[in-house]
């Protein structure tokens, strides 16, 4: 898969591995997004690869967001700046889309 970096600027191509976690592990409700993979081209492939989690759960206020990275390679603390930053705008994108949804975020 060819990625951008912010939407704009080709940043390489990465291997991505999806792994839903079905809701009926863990607590009542919540749902995992684990994404796997490494680069494979571009400035990234310089990573070995990350590991990502996503998890929605029923709360008091509406819903739970927990979303953790991990970069995995020697220069991973090179590339993390911009690679939270990244997560962040990710994030702030998928909960206004989010909002969309039947049932709200």
């Amino acid at each position: 898969m060819a990625i951008r970096l912010f939407g704009a600027l080709p940043s390489g191509a990465q291997l991505i591995r999806i792994e839903d976690e079905s809701p009926s592990r863990g607590c009542a409700g919540a749902r995992t997004m684990r994404d796997t993979g490494r680069p494979l081209a571009g400035p990234l492939a310089l990573l070995a690869g990350w590991n990502h989690e996503i998890t929605v759960r029923p709360s008091r206020e509406g819903t739970a967001w927990h979303d953790e990275l991990t970069i995995l390679g020697w220069f991973a603390p090179l590339f993390f700046p911009v690679l939270a930053a990244m997560w962040r705008w990710r994030r702030f994108k998928l909960l206004q889309l989010a909002q969309t949804w039947t049932g709200g975020a």
